[in-house]
C-alpha cells in the first residue's frame, strides 16, 4: 500500500522547482489549449510565465466547473441537536475521542435528565 506520504518523498522538490521556473508562455499556451492535462501542464500552469493567463485559467475553470457540476452549490452543514456523538471525526470538536471536553461530563448528563 502506497502511503501519500511515501509518494511525496520521492519527489526531489528542488528539481520540481526548477522545472516549474524553467516554463515558459509557450507551454502555459499549450497547456491550456489541451483536453487532457498531465503533470508538465500543472507545472506550467502554476509557473511565473502564467501570470499573464491569469484571466484565461480562470475562465476555462469556470467553464469547466460549470460543465462537470452546473451551477449549484453543494454544503454540507449538520446539525447538532446535541453535543454527544458516536462518531470518530478528526475535524469535530464533538468528536467521541475529542480530550478537549467539548462533550458534557458524566455529572452534567446525570443533571440533565
Amino acid at each position: 500500500m502506497h502511503s501519500f506520504e511515501k509518494t511525496f518523498r520521492q519527489y526531489d522538490w528542488d528539481t520540481v522547482k526548477a522545472r516549474i521556473q524553467s516554463k515558459t508562455p509557450q507551454d502555459v499556451a499549450a497547456a491550456l489549449g489541451k483536453s487532457r492535462r498531465g503533470p508538465e501542464d500543472f507545472m506550467a500552469l502554476v509557473s511565473p510565465a502564467a501570470a499573464p493567463y491569469l484571466q484565461q485559467m480562470a475562465a476555462l475553470s469556470r467553464q469547466l466547473t460549470q460543465q462537470r457540476f452546473g451551477k449549484t452549490i453543494q454544503l454540507y452543514a449538520p446539525v447538532y441537536l446535541s453535543n454527544e456523538c458516536q462518531n470518530i471525526c478528526t475535524y469535530c470538536g464533538f468528536s467521541l475521542d475529542n480530550p478537549s471536553g467539548a462533550r458534557p461530563s458524566p455529572a452534567q448528563k446525570c443533571s440533565a435528565r
